[in-house]
């Protein structure tokens, strides 16, 4: 039995949500809890080793898209923990609501907030919302002397993360390959795919085989550069303190990207300090098209027009200038040229 109150956090999707709910962790500790995290024996492995959690529970996969699945979810939690210490208080984190209504198709713009503000704000403010803790975006993660230790054979490499389950997060394959053969001209670098290589054309990049999802975690937390799409990566770049460069298509920097990194979307560098979209060389132009917030934005089949629009120039410009930043520097300084 803990002499600390408990409190069960629960998400058991999306590798990504997951390791976002680690923001709450600090503030959670400081409010005297002792933290027991229920979750599913894959992503189980994004809170293995972390000090703050004291008891980690596998339950079966599981959604919490209605009342049903979130009762049946509960059910399985309860059946999970039973004999444990009763916890004082109980958070089965769930989607921002913006992130719930984008995806049904409705219209979020409200009148008033002009178009160069991300709807509803970060997700993490949601998560630690939730909570009942400060903003944080300050993730965890924690790693084996073994799986750094494998890890650190990337230090000089540029990782890319290239395909999601979601296809309009993803960008063409063939600017894939032609990003990778130019770091690999101009920049001397070795270039390796991270994740799981979904289309056959892109097998012309050698992937990491990582023995495991956290000994691909440790490489991307250890290489030179980092460059990839909106994924669990762009959260374990956060939580390493590893600035990189993120792409993004159907979902937005704004709600999901870092301040830390270049993020990319729509054709320009999104800007947090200045809270609106700014293209390389060009003066800021407008951030949220009309196409945000209508039906299907999320869902659409293919490369969303927001990732389209992120030309090969575009990445390539980023990439140069976050390999000439020093690893770890501040990107937020870098310039696009």
């Amino acid at each position: 039995m803990s002499d600390k109150p408990i409190i069960e956090l629960i998400r058991t999707v999306a590798w990504g949500d997951v390791l976002m709910t680690t923001a709450t962790f600090g503030g959670l500790a400081e409010q005297g809890y002792a933290i027991r995290y229920v979750t599913t024996d894959s992503l189980s492995t994004l809170l293995a080793h972390n000090p703050l959690v004291d008891e980690l529970v596998v339950v079966p996969p599981s959604r919490t898209g209605n009342w049903f699945r979130s009762w049946h979810l509960l059910q399985q939690v309860a059946s999970a923990t039973r004999g444990m210490q009763r916890p004082a208080r109980r958070i089965l984190f769930k989607n921002s609501p913006s992130h719930t209504l984008l995806r049904s198709g409705l219209n979020l713009i409200k009148p008033g907030w002009g178009n160069t503000t991300p709807v509803m704000g970060h997700h993490l403010r949601h998560v630690c919302a939730q909570a009942a803790v400060p903003y944080s975006d300050e993730l965890m993660l924690a790693f084996t002397d073994e799986e750094l230790a494998w890890g650190q054979q990337f230090s000089d490499s540029v990782l890319l993360h290239m395909f999601s389950s979601n296809p309009a997060k993803d960008w063409p394959v063939a600017r894939w390959q032609a990003l990778a053969h130019y770091i690999e001209d101009h920049h001397g670098l070795s270039v390796f795919q991270v994740g799981k290589p979904w289309h056959e054309a892109a097998d012309v990049i050698p992937c990491i085989n990582n023995p495991s999802m956290r000994h691909a975690m440790a490489a991307v937390a250890q290489c030179r550069l980092f460059v990839g799409i909106d994924s669990v990566f762009n959260h374990v770049c956060r939580a390493v303190n590893r600035p990189a460069v993120i792409l993004f298509g159907a979902t937005h920097p704004g709600q999901y990207g870092y301040g830390q990194n270049l993020n990319l979307w729509q054709g320009g560098q999104w800007s947090f300090t200045k809270g609106c979209l700014e293209a390389a060389g060009l003066p800021l132009s407008d951030d949220i098209p009309a196409a945000w917030g209508q039906p299907g934005f999320m869902v659409q089949s293919g490369t969303h027009s927001a990732m389209a629009a992120n030309t090969l120039q575009l990445v390539a410009a980023a990439t140069n200038a976050a390999l000439a930043t020093p690893v770890g520097g501040d990107l937020r300084q870098a310039a696009l040229a």
